[in-house]
């Protein structure tokens, strides 16, 4: 099991690939009950990516929470979707074209809880992930919180492994009162949010990565030259059909509408075969004993 070990930096990030030593650092834990938190998404209002992320939503242990679907492609379907889906999630239309960035606020003035969670609609959420998140933003007394790694799964191309190191905006739980708006921009948005929030705003980084599963499926926002660029930068790299059926005990990869029927059989052939789930949490515990010497030798020599 995989500590959830936070780095707190106080006003003190430089950019969203920095690697300094944290200010604080602590381990918490989770917390199933507290602020109403508010995970939105932004979505082009694909039925089975939609059907899939409330699912993923449905799962968590964490009780106080809403989910807010901003769309400007509104369907009937969408609308049948969100009305059979429960009281706690809802469907803000939006009449026109808009940027991403836009559309990102749009989800932050529709938000009731005092925190927020962005919510992508074709990633895949453990059940922890709002638990632990929430745990870890009131027990470091952050304004908001970040994965310092996350898996990414990239099913056409049979790849999946654990992200390298830094602040992976995607991931982002925080306080509302403490978020700018973001720019009208049609992508990295949330790049350009969390780099205004750096400066004045106290970040923590979470290990925690078998919360998190970011997808690539050929229609992302970005194009192939980045992610192969986030893959080639990768932390570890695993035996796809035993990672696959390892971490299923995590994250519904069954549900994803990216997994394809090949996958189905290497889930199902490699079942109980948890080796690589193993050399994830070996691998990540290392580093985690690595940077608490190197946070305790900064501090006896400040």
């Amino acid at each position: 099991m995989i500590k959830q070990q936070v780095y707190i930096y106080d006003k003190s990030l430089k950019g969203t690939s920095s690697r300094l030593t944290p200010d604080r650092l602590v381990a918490i834990q989770g917390t199933t009950t507290g602020p109403l938190v508010s995970c939105l998404m932004v979505t082009r209002g694909d039925l089975h990516r939609v059907g899939a992320s409330i699912g993923y939503f449905r799962r968590q242990i964490y009780r106080n929470k809403e989910l807010v679907i901003v769309c400007d492609a509104v369907t009937e379907g969408l609308r049948r979707l969100v009305e059979a889906s429960g009281d706690d999630i809802r469907l803000v239309r939006v009449d026109e074209r808009l940027s991403l960035g836009l559309l990102r606020n749009i989800s932050v003035e529709q938000a009731r809880g005092e925190i927020v969670c962005q919510w992508d609609d074709d990633d895949i959420y453990g059940a922890h992930r709002i638990e632990r998140g929430v745990g870890a933003l009131l027990q470091a007394k952050a304004d908001a919180v970040f994965l310092r790694q996350w898996c990414i799964w990239s099913p056409g191309q049979k790849i999946l492994t654990l992200s390298g190191t830094r602040v992976w905006e995607g991931s982002m739980l925080a306080f509302k009162r403490a978020l700018p708006r973001y720019p009208d921009a049609a992508r990295a948005e949330d790049t350009a949010l969390v780099e205004a929030m750096l400066a004045t705003h106290s970040i923590a980084l979470m290990d925690d990565p078998l919360s998190y599963c970011y997808c690539i499926h050929g229609q992302n926002t970005y194009d192939e030259p980045h992610f192969r660029a986030i893959l080639n930068n990768a932390s570890l790299k695993l035996s796809y059909g035993r990672a696959l059926a390892a971490f299923s005990k995590f994250f519904a990869f069954d549900e994803h509408p990216a997994l394809s029927e090949p996958d189905r059989h290497m889930l199902a052939g490699n079942a109980g075969d948890v080796g690589q789930l193993r050399r994830l949490e070996t691998y990540v515990g290392v580093n985690q004993f690595l940077r608490r010497l190197r946070y305790r030798f900064k501090r006896r020599t400040a």
